[in-house]
């Protein structure tokens, strides 16, 4: 059988796969991404870090306690450096990829035990408040390319893109709007017209079918759209409108199909995003569906996780593809998440 590696952006922002070394239970001490990137990969160096963290801190650790504290402390000085770089946002693909060190940052506000330090608080409440005006920034207006949708309220490949040209992505919507629901529930002041309209967008990109489309609501048929479905649920479920045609579709396809679907969409590539935001829906779902969901999960990383559901650093192998750990720790992140730790994505009531 014919195995692909990937290893390049070539097929989609993977060569964020080749920045992380493995880790183990065994290597607790060793810094994270001790060796920070050139100045145009300060994307990825926030990316893989912030998702590795963010594993860990699902493991039960903060930056202050647990097995994986010291990670997670050298994690976030890495993280702050590379928010702070000028270049940051800059990167081809930074809407997909941005959420996660909004992510990681929000959770550290968001619950005090997982930070207590006030200096370093004030630090990350800095960095995401950057972020956040970034992120509010490059939000798309005008139709643009979207397929057949009005492309308003999306955001490109890149954060940094021109507001009225470039192509309108759903995924990046999907990523950039989770990030900002994040970023609100931490505290940090975030327009609620960029959340209206991102999730307004994402709503005209749902298919007949239910699935939220490449671009609009047409995709190709080899481009599956597990990961941007169970994005708009998420997203629609924080905005209560549950009850919405748009939501009752999506939900229908959606428990139709499994995060493999995208596998014939560059691989792996598309369907860690599956795993990951499929991960989050059904972490606050609550759902038959959702035990059904996390024994689907487990099966699929039974040889690769420990037993607090880290990756354990072996290779992951899915049909003829075999990924490099960003990538199959993010997907990983995605089956951590039923553990519900973090806690900033739980859209019930602190």
């Amino acid at each position: 059988m014919r195995r692909t590696l990937i290893t390049s952006l070539t097929l989609l922002f993977a060569t964020l796969c080749i920045y992380s070394a493995p880790a183990t239970n065994q290597d607790k001490s060793t810094p994270i991404n001790s060796m920070m990137q050139p100045l145009a990969d300060v994307d990825i160096t926030a990316f893989s870090t912030s998702v590795e963290c963010l594993s860990y801190i699902s493991a039960g650790s903060s930056v202050e306690t647990g097995d994986y504290a010291k990670k997670i402390s050298n994690g976030l000085d890495i993280v702050l450096t590379a928010v702070d770089n000028n270049n940051f946002t800059r990167s081809k693909y930074s809407g997909f990829i941005t959420v996660f060190p909004m992510i990681f940052l929000a959770e550290l506000l968001y619950d005090k035990d997982k930070l207590k330090d006030e200096d370093k608080r004030k630090s990350v409440k800095k960095s995401l408040e950057k972020i956040v005006r970034l992120v509010e920034e490059g939000q798309k207006e005008g139709v643009g390319v979207a397929d057949g949708a009005d492309g308003s309220g999306a955001w490109g490949y890149s954060i940094a893109e021109d507001k009225k040209s470039g192509r309108r992505k759903a995924q990046s919507a999907a990523c950039c709007v989770i990030g900002l629901i994040a970023a609100k529930k931490a505290g940090i002041k975030v327009s609620e017209k960029a959340i209206d309209n991102g999730i307004s967008y994402l709503r005209r990109c749902v298919s007949q079918t239910g699935q939220v489309g490449y671009q609009g609501p047409q995709t190709p048929q080899n481009y599956g759209g597990y990961g941007r479905t169970a994005g708009l649920l998420y997203c629609m479920k924080y905005a209560n409108l549950e009850k919405e045609s748009e939501y009752q579709k999506a939900l229908k396809w959606l428990d139709a199909n499994k995060p493999e679907k995208d596998y014939d969409a560059h691989a792996g590539a598309f369907m860690a995003w599956g795993f990951i935001w499929g991960g989050l829906f059904h972490s606050i779902r609550n759902s038959k569906e959702d035990k059904i969901h996390s024994n689907y999960l487990e099966e699929i990383f039974k040889d690769i996780k420990n037993k607090d559901g880290t990756w354990n650093g072996k290779e992951w192998k899915f049909k003829d593809t075999a990924l490099f750990g960003d990538m199959t720790r993010l997907a990983m992140l995605g089956y951590q998440f039923k553990d519900k730790k973090i806690t900033v994505l739980l859209l019930e009531k602190k």
